[in-house]
């Protein structure tokens, strides 16, 4: 969606998802299904997709910070509209949102965006930032202004 900040210009809000590559090995007529919805409805100027895999597939899903899912996704696929991204979510859920290109309003996003790695992760931040000094939207640990 696209929301006018100024006279001056517009801010665009992305939101990704992971393709896992049983997905796509196992649901490849789904995915050419969602894959052509999103065609059809106008939305190809505002999506796009980065193919994955290669050696990031063979590093320990637990070795980085990086949620688990971009071990086995094949694709992640990017765009500026909020029914094709909520389309994804609803095909394809808990396959995580791509870092960098996370929307800031993602629903569950503590698991969407760290998975199974957030414990580990949170038990860091306890430990090296417990006066959470470091905390910034939706990073680990991150406390509202009201404190939640």
């Amino acid at each position: 969606a696209v929301v006018s900040t100024q006279s001056t210009g517009e801010t665009y809000h992305v939101a990704s998802r992971l393709v896992p590559e049983d997905f796509v090995n196992n649901s490849a007529d789904k995915l050419k299904e969602i894959l052509k919805w999103i065609i059809r409805q106008g939305f190809p100027s505002n999506t796009f997709s980065y193919l994955l895999g290669g050696y990031v597939m063979e590093i320990a899903e637990n070795a980085t910070a990086v949620h688990p899912a971009m071990r086995r996704a094949l694709l992640q696929v990017n765009t500026y509209d909020e029914r094709a991204i909520q389309r994804l979510r609803d095909e394809i859920p808990d396959s995580g949102a791509g870092f960098n290109h996370a929307a800031k309003n993602e629903p569950d996003w503590e698991n969407q965006f760290w998975g199974t790695n957030r414990p580990r992760l949170e038990a860091l931040k306890r430990k090296w930032d417990p006066q959470n000094r470091f905390n910034c939207w939706h990073c680990v640990g991150f406390l509202s202004k009201d404190g939640e």
